[in-house]
């Protein structure tokens, strides 16, 4: 049991620590952010297990999944997506694309393809391609989403660099309905180092979802592409 709580400490203390001296946010949001982050490690703790098992559960679950199928069976919903089991291609306005199960139409199907950014070479309903969005970049997106918080008709508030991301090395925290997401991007040589934890909050309600997963992705290291 000792073992376990050392783990848990381990994992979930810096972060709290990051978010509360790290960033510069006003002291009177503090407390809130402690809690806020304390309730993400609870349910993150939930989700860990799940996601643990991801890269071996997943391909049982796809030897049931149909081509046009846009869900795992429900069987298999914990690991699940929280936008598509065929990835997340959008149209040039945002609006998350349908990716059409058509192989006939070879000119649809091959621009289909040649869109894939997660599984190159790859039609996005393709076993391969569904594995490794399900399996190794989105690990249980549907349960985190459940474990997640709602979006409602409430301010939202950032403090920190609000072009942190991909390409764009910096700090933020963001902030909607007392829940919080801490993310922090830095260069290192060829490759950036990512820390993302809490809920994920932006790009949220714009993804079409109507929670903030919960994510406690304590690092992630991606070679670096600048914007």
């Amino acid at each position: 049991m000792k073992y376990i709580l050392f783990f848990w400490c381990a994992w979930n203390v810096p972060a709290i620590l990051l978010a509360l001296f790290f960033c510069s946010i006003p002291w009177k949001e503090r407390i809130a952010v402690t809690r806020s982050m304390l309730n993400a490690a609870v349910r993150g703790t939930l989700l860990l297990p799940i996601d643990f098992i991801a890269p071996a559960i997943v391909p049982i679950g796809l030897l049931f999944t149909k081509w046009e199928d846009e869900k795992l069976p429900k069987l298999f919903r914990l690991w699940d997506n929280d936008v598509s089991i065929n990835g997340d291609l959008r149209e040039p306005d945002g609006a998350l694309s349908q990716v059409q199960s058509n192989k006939d139409d070879r000119i649809v199907y091959d621009a289909i393809v040649a869109r894939n950014y997660w599984a190159k070479g790859q039609h996005p309903r393709s076993f391969w391609s569904r594995y490794v969005w399900l399996g190794w970049r989105n690990r249980a997106s549907w349960l985190a989403m459940k474990l997640g918080k709602r979006f409602v008709e409430a301010s939202f508030q950032q403090w920190g660099d609000p072009a942190t991301g991909n390409g764009h090395p910096g700090r933020t925290i963001n902030e909607h309905d007392g829940a919080y997401q801490l993310y922090i991007v830095r260069k290192f040589g060829p490759f950036q180092f990512r820390f993302n934890w809490g809920f994920k909050i932006w790009g949220g309600a714009s993804l079409g979802r109507t929670y903030a997963p919960v994510v406690n992705t304590s690092f992630s290291l991606k070679r670096w592409k600048a914007r």
